[in-house]
């Protein structure tokens, strides 16, 4: 079952590192590293790559690490704060992302599970489908829910090279001795156009710092 959130490949590459930490439009220089990012909307934009990937915000970031034994890096130590929030985004796997992309229904479900109500006739928000416990068991039944249309559509193949992008650049995890860097991505449905101020949030190894993408 965990390979399916794979999708078809169980490694990262990562981006490219641009020569210098300045190549990148924000930086934060720490005691042992320098951290610098790029916000990239809801899209993938690489050289000969260009992907939505639906209710996720793109990021790049690349880690210089100072001259010394190798340093650990991973997707776990960045986070997301938008606007004036004071709620902190972590970073989703770049299987789960693939596998939302391959999967758009996926996304219907993420809402956390609330129930309300007295007895067995209670309301359920969100949570995963329900199925039959018997042939037409009415509470195992739930109206389908509209899918918004995919921006990468029109191509051949176009949502299943989006997964494979979504993999193919992802940060990837382990210790590092020279520069690295790769995308992170974030869930959040709102609309990118309410996006006042994007803070990225650096807690790891080399320090702390918070980098203003917007």
């Amino acid at each position: 079952m965990i390979l399916m959130f794979c999708g078809g490949s169980l490694l990262w590459a990562g981006t490219t590192p641009r020569a210098l930490p300045a190549d990148y439009p924000v930086q934060a220089v720490l005691a042992r590293a320098t951290v610098a990012a790029e916000y990239g909307s809801r899209a993938i934009s690489q050289p000969g790559d260009s992907y939505h990937v639906g209710n996720y915000l793109v990021v790049e970031v690349a880690f210089f690490p100072e001259k010394g034994p190798p340093m650990p890096v991973s997707a776990g130590e960045f986070r997301l704060k938008l606007n004036q929030s004071t709620r902190e985004l972590s970073a989703h796997s770049p299987g789960l992302v693939a596998g939302a992309i391959r999967n758009p229904g996926w996304e219907q479900y993420r809402g956390v599970q609330a129930s309300g109500g007295v007895g067995p006739g209670g309301v359920v928000i969100g949570g995963p489908p329900q199925v039959e416990r018997f042939p037409g068991d009415p509470e195992g039944r739930r109206p389908t829910q509209p899918r918004a249309p995919d921006q990468n559509a029109g191509r051949p193949g176009a949502t299943q090279s989006a997964a494979e992008a979504v993999e193919k650049y992802a940060l990837e995890d382990g210790p590092v001795s020279g520069a690295r860097s790769g995308l992170l991505y974030f869930y959040w449905e709102g609309k990118v156009k309410n996006l006042k101020a994007i803070y990225l949030v650096y807690d790891g190894v080399a320090g702390r710092a918070v980098l203003k993408l917007r």
